[in-house]
């Protein structure tokens, strides 16, 4: 027997020498120092976009990092972003597990965490046929404009007071895109009109917020899974608890739909037409197929587009203003195209968006210098692979650096000037040197919704009002802690009601 022992042992020995002789050695992408145990979670600093950029530019822009016991694959280039989204679309199609996952996804069947499998194939299915379709769009096209003109006589109101105070745009933008996801999503505004420069306007604003405007991603506990239970209890303790808040909010808000619908006397909603909602959609699916679409799956839908719709418009709308009064005279090319198309007897509405190149290239712009999350949701890869000729291993979480490639001066001329000239010149959307929304199968689904709020906003807004000029020592600096990249100071604005517009703004 001892014989024996001693055989195993020397050809263990044996096996364990000829892979470390001989065995193949793994070209791992270059990366900072790293530490034991905790890898490179001490060095990193916020806000990680830039932290990565300036590594990247050192190091280049295929980087691995190691969070505990994580490899982290951080890629800062068009060329390797496109590797990852072609070649290893499928297997970077997946998301890494992780506390929020447990907590707050519906035992991941929300879609943006759901892993890639039947579960996640049919909600995408169901997004991308029934919710953010061209044709669902077009069917929420009047709700967008209902609220945004909304907003455009609110503004009027303010300046005919004639107390020259500068107005919160960014509490304005984020009560618009909150309503307006709102009034999609569950058939109601958020803020009933009734309390509107009210405290109970403010609060319901806040609770909206406190909600959903959260980031909640990756914490230090999904890298070094032990800290659960020695200090970070409360990471998970105020998970659970924002997620018993959602559970309350969004069961109220399917019941007020169901309820909504007992009361006509039917449980179906037409297919044609305004009034129907996201709600009423899934409900009506639920009762051909009630054992996968469950209430968590209709709850999860709507989160998603509370969670996707609301901040990230806010942002954008936010940004656009903010580029677009430091640039006056961008400003009125804008408003001298709106003029031209649509002229002063109506407002511009979404079927003129074809015609009005120099405001969709605004918008695009400003997606470009500030993408909503200009750090991409992490990917998990389901297999080994190659990325720029580096080997990657299984159970890589990868971030794609959209900050540094939107930024990138070998793709972009002045990449930190506002130019919507260029977007004019030669239409990049589609290539993965802009991908503001993402790309390949994890691609954001509701991108087209947020900037037909975006684009509408602006346009409207645009068309009626005069905006006060924006020195270029604007305080630009990034909100943290938020699910998407934002001003931390929000934009003051003044502005004056156009002449020529008189006559349309004396309707709203």
């Amino acid at each position: 027997m001892e014989d024996l022992y001693l055989y195993v042992a020397v050809l263990v020995s044996v096996i364990i020498g000829y892979k470390v002789l001989f065995g193949k050695k793994l070209n791992y992408p270059p990366g900072p120092r790293a530490y034991p145990i905790v890898g490179h979670l001490p060095v990193l600093k916020p806000p990680l976009y830039q932290y990565f950029e300036s590594v990247s530019k050192k190091l280049g822009p295929v980087l691995l990092f190691w969070m505990g016991k994580v490899p982290v694959l951080v890629v800062s280039s068009p060329e390797a972003f496109e590797e990852c989204f072609t070649k290893n679309d499928v297997v970077f199609a997946d998301r890494p597990k992780s506390m929020s996952g447990e907590h707050l996804t519906y035992d991941y069947t929300f879609l943006v965490w759901a892993p890639h499998g039947p579960i996640w194939k049919s909600l995408r299915r169901l997004t991308f046929s029934e919710i953010f379709s061209i044709k669902a769009l077009q069917r929420s096209a009047y709700i967008r404009e209902e609220e945004i003109r909304h907003l455009a006589g609110r503004l009027l109101k303010y300046s005919v007071k004639g107390n020259n105070s500068k107005v919160d745009m960014k509490h304005m933008f984020a009560l618009l895109t909150s309503s307006v996801i709102m009034r999609v999503a569950a058939g109601k505004r958020h803020v009933p009109v009734v309390d509107e420069d009210t405290k109970e306007e403010k609060r319901l604003l806040q609770q909206f917020k406190d909600l959903f405007f959260p980031i909640v991603s990756m914490t230090i506990c999904d890298f070094i899974p032990v800290m659960r239970l020695i200090g970070y209890k409360g990471i998970e303790k105020s998970m659970i608890q924002l997620a018993e808040k959602r559970e309350v909010f969004l069961n109220g808000l399917v019941a007020e739909v169901r309820a909504r619908r007992a009361a006509a006397g039917k449980t179906t909603v037409g297919e044609n037409g305004e009034g129907v909602s996201v709600i009423d959609i899934i409900l009506n699916l639920q009762e051909t197929d009630p054992e996968f679409y469950t209430d968590d799956i209709v709850k999860g839908i709507v989160m998603m587009m509370f969670i996707a719709g609301t901040e990230t418009s806010t942002a954008t709308l936010e940004w656009a203003f903010t580029l677009l009064m430091q640039h006056p005279e961008k400003m009125r090319k804008l408003q001298a195209e709106i003029d031209s198309v649509v002229g002063d007897s109506r407002f511009v509405c979404e079927s003129d968006f074809a015609n009005l190149p120099y405001l969709r290239a605004v918008v695009k712009e400003t997606l470009r210098m500030y993408p909503p999350a200009p750090l991409s949701l992490p990917h998990f890869s389901n297999q080994a692979c190659t990325v720029g000729g580096y080997d990657i291993p299984k159970g890589t979480m990868l971030f794609a650096n959209l900050w540094t490639m939107q930024r990138d001066p070998k793709v972009w001329d002045e990449p930190d000037a506002f130019k919507p000239e260029r977007f004019e010149e030669y239409d990049r959307e589609g290539g993965y040197q802009y991908a503001p929304f993402g790309v390949g199968r994890r691609s954001c689904p509701g991108g087209g919704m947020g900037t037909h709020i975006s684009s509408l906003g602006i346009g409207i807004l645009m068309q009626c009002f005069d905006w006060g000029h924006l020195g270029m020592d604007e305080d630009m600096s990034h909100a943290r802690g938020t699910a998407s990249l934002s001003r931390k100071k929000p934009l003051e604005a003044d502005f004056t009601p156009r002449t020529k517009m008189a006559g349309l703004l004396s309707q709203l």
